[in-house]
């Protein structure tokens, strides 16, 4: 045999060799593997408080917008083209003033016949009533004069107010903000003129959750710092309060504001009102052992070395601290540090110290 030839037999019994144990292997029954979770066994280190029985001044601080307690669409009540504007933008305006006049020689010329009609009617129903009594026209023919006097008179006030329209005047003072027509401006009754807004009084309009509402007094004394005055206080009081909340249970709420001549506010700055309820004394915990939103408080709970996930009602919101109104016992090891890294059940190791209220 050749050494080629051997080489060749060689080769081949290599390839058997190894494609028999291959399928040997293959055939070969597996082994079951258990496969760990991998949290099993493994505690999740957390810190703990318990809840503090502690005094504190309720204030509700809540952000809100300025704006002119008193605001008035003007709108055009008759019909007719514009032949001058007395305002812009930004005039300061005195209740009765006019903005804007429009065209009115036929109104006048209504007004002039509807006032000679009137006159005459008014004369025939003097005569009518001497007459009467005199005995020389009949009943009938009396109360034709009357409605006739009484028809004249309603037709003399209409076109007497349909006259006066022509004038547009702002019904309070104050500062136009928005200026609608020009001259040449074809107006018909309902058709806006101009936007005037009276600044001297103003209402900051803020929303209170339903948790505070209750506690909420009309007249009640409010702390107001404006967003352009940093470090400046402006005082007001609670003037309105909407029994009728939004879908997510906020209710809007107006503060009377008393516009400063020296630190002047204007509609729509914003502004931060501040309420004070007084001091109590309450339940708290810390806002970050919160999980959740406060509109469904949840926090975890240490028992046996487990986490428990436990609903609570929450109260006041003193910025790092929450009221707990009911949910927890005062002995109860809260989770303050690690809950997100927690489950229902989850094993916890306890690292810090804890408050004893006993």
């Amino acid at each position: 045999m050749s050494h080629q030839n051997r080489s060749l037999f060689k080769t081949l019994g290599w390839s058997v060799t190894f494609t028999a144990l291959a399928l040997l292997g293959s055939c070969a029954p597996a082994k079951h593997q258990e496969v760990l979770p991998i949290s099993e066994g493994v505690k999740v280190t957390v810190a703990v408080g318990q809840p503090q029985w502690t005094t504190k001044e309720e204030v509700l601080t809540v952000n809100g917008e300025v704006h002119a307690k008193d605001e008035v669409q003007v709108v055009a009540e008759t019909s007719g083209k514009v032949i001058a504007v007395s305002v812009d933008a930004g005039s300061r305006v005195q209740k009765g003033d006019i903005l804007a006049q429009m065209e009115d020689e036929v109104k006048q010329a209504n007004m002039v016949s509807s006032q000679a009609n009137y006159d005459k009617a008014q004369s025939d129903w003097e005569k009518a009533q001497k007459l009467f009594t005199q005995k020389v026209i009949s009943d009938s023919d009396l109360q034709d004069s009357r409605l006739a006097y009484v028809n004249a008179s309603a037709q003399l006030t209409t076109v007497k107010k349909d006259f006066e329209n022509t004038r547009v005047r702002s019904p309070l003072s104050g500062i136009v903000t928005e200026k609608n027509v020009s001259v040449g401006t074809m107006l018909s009754a309902g058709v806006p003129v101009a936007r005037v807004i009276d600044i001297s009084q103003l209402k900051l309009v803020v929303s209170i959750a339903e948790n505070s509402i209750l506690k909420l007094k009309k007249g009640q004394s409010v702390s107001i710092e404006a967003n352009p005055y940093p470090g400046k206080t402006f005082s007001g009081s609670v003037f309105a309060i909407s029994p009728k909340s939004s879908s997510s249970l906020i209710f809007p709420v107006e503060i009377d504001l008393k516009n400063d001549a020296g630190s002047p506010l204007y509609d729509g700055m914003l502004a931060t009102a501040r309420i004070s309820f007084g001091k109590r004394s309450l339940w708290t915990i810390p806002r970050v052992s919160i999980v959740g939103s406060l509109q469904k408080p949840q926090v975890f709970v240490v028992a046996d070395g487990k986490a428990q996930l436990r609903a609570i009602v929450a109260g006041s919101d003193f910025g790092t601290d929450i009221e707990v109104i009911s949910g927890l016992d005062k002995n109860d090891q809260v989770v303050i540090s690690g809950q997100n890294n927690l489950d229902e059940g989850s094993s916890v190791e306890v690292m810090g110290a804890t408050h004893d209220n006993s």
